[in-house]
């Protein structure tokens, strides 16, 4: 039987002898590469024959000059190693773009021969940890992505010598320890910063703040502990600030509505507790706000209307209690409201159906009561509607199945007069003919004919 390494040596021989006189440094050693590689099917353009150059191969970009400054092959199916790429071989090279692939084995401490590159995307591999001792500085590196890999042990020290990065995204890997505190002094131009899904664990660093261009900074899915890390409310750049699945504890400060350029808060998953601030109503750009899973209370502001971009309303499994406030009808962009598992009274304010883009509508197991507003499901999109364990009662409002679009409906334990009436309402009928005859607890399905199902006894959903 041929060796593996016998084999490879005679396939790089014959690609030098099938080469001609104008192949040059760069073209035999992506040669090389790819006749490294256990699967390089995509690459049947890269070929030494007829009198192409690399510049028409695929995934190459070069120069006037014909030296190549982008390789990119995201997602281009390939299997193998790092190894036999020969790095110094391309000087000129300032994107290397090897993201979603099946690469395997060391993260070269070579990639550091490539005195040009401002790019490097090698996430959604299965790499492993370089020889960090071995890595130099990477002065004109701006994007880094190593996202889901394998990757662990402390944060890569060397990245703190990469002084121009604008992107540095290490998620989805197990890097554990603290943040280093000299992070955003060695990197100041910093825009986007993505620790997520690792186990970093510590307190967050009050030096981040001193980011002055930060827009995005997404530290979920860590073991970071201490209080809302207030030195952040001072960032007015940001636009993304994700700290949900942590032990983050204590209140959120007033401090929170500084934040005028928020589009996104993630706070889901962890150990907060007090009011919400009424100074949140200044976040007038937030498009999704997740508080779901803490142990907030108190009544919710009406300044909340005042977000009238949310899309996204998660302050589910609280402890939150008063009314539903009916300035919530001022935010005519909602498309999810989620206030289940909270102890809330009164009525549903009729202004919930202002909402007309509103497609999931989660209340269960508050203390609510009254009549279901009449209107509800007439000019909504809605395919959840969640209502269960509460002290409704009277009718179910008629136009409930009128969109055409209901998949879920948990209506059960509350006083409602005849739960069986929902088949009978006309628009729920009409569903019916779309051919779904699931029947859960003796109730005929009402919904669309993509749904599998329709929930009366769901209280574990709403």
């Amino acid at each position: 039987m041929v060796q593996p390494k016998i084999l490879f040596c005679a396939t790089i021989v014959l690609l030098v002898c099938m080469s001609n006189a104008t192949n040059t440094p760069q073209e035999l050693a992506l040669l090389q590469w790819k006749a490294s590689l256990a699967d390089a099917n995509s690459l049947s353009s890269w070929s030494p024959a007829g009198n192409s150059t690399c510049c028409s191969w695929l995934g190459i970009t070069c120069d006037a000059a014909g030296h190549v400054v982008e390789l990119s092959l995201p997602s281009a199916g390939l299997s193998g190693k790092l190894d036999a790429f020969d790095f110094a071989a391309f000087p000129n090279l300032t994107k290397l773009n090897l993201m979603n692939n099946s690469l395997v084995g060391v993260i070269p401490y070579r990639l550091c021969e490539l005195p040009s590159i401002a790019w490097l995307d090698l996430g959604s591999n299965y790499l492993t940890n370089p020889d960090y001792s071995r890595l130099s500085p990477m002065p004109a590196l701006e994007y880094l992505s190593v996202s889901r890999n394998k990757l662990n042990g402390a944060f890569p020290q060397f990245i703190l010598n990469c002084t121009n990065l604008i992107f540095l995204d290490l998620s989805k890997n197990a890097f554990n320890g603290p943040i280093p505190d000299l992070l955003a002094k060695m990197t100041p131009n910093l825009v986007h910063l993505n620790l997520s899904s690792n186990e970093f664990s510590g307190t967050i660093p009050r030096s981040l703040a001193q980011l002055p261009k930060l827009q995005e900074l997404r530290l979920r899915s860590n073991i970071f502990s201490g209080g809302f890390p207030e030195m952040l409310t001072t960032m007015s750049t940001l636009q993304v600030l994700t700290l949900g699945n942590n032990t983050l504890s204590g209140s959120i400060p007033m401090g929170i509505g500084n934040l005028t350029s928020l589009q996104v808060l993630g706070l889901t998953n962890n150990n907060f507790t007090g009011p919400l601030p009424m100074s949140i109503g200044k976040m007038k750009h937030l498009r999704a706000f997740h508080l779901f899973n803490n142990d907030l209370n108190g009544a919710i502001p009406p300044a909340i209307g005042n977000m009238t971009a949310l899309q996204q309303l998660f302050l589910g499994n609280n402890y939150f209690n008063g009314t539903i406030p009916p300035e919530i009808g001022n935010m005519t962009a909602l498309q999810q409201l989620d206030l289940r598992n909270n102890q809330l009274e009164g009525e549903v304010p009729a202004a919930i159906s202002l909402l007309r883009n509103l497609n999931y509508l989660a209340l269960g197991t508050n203390r609510l009561t009254g009549t279901i507003p009449l209107d509800l499901g007439c000019r909504q999109p809605l395919n959840l509607i969640g209502l269960a364990n509460n002290s409704f009662y009277g009718e179910l409002p008629q136009g409930l199945c009128r969109s055409f679009a209901l998949e879920v409906l948990a209506l059960n334990n509350n006083n409602l007069s005849d739960l069986l009436s929902v088949y009978r309402i006309p628009w729920c009928r009409k569903l019916r003919d779309f051919g779904v005859t699931k029947i859960i607890v003796g109730l005929p399905a009402c919904h669309h004919k993509r749904a599998t199902k329709l929930i009366m006894p769901a209280s574990h959903l709403v």
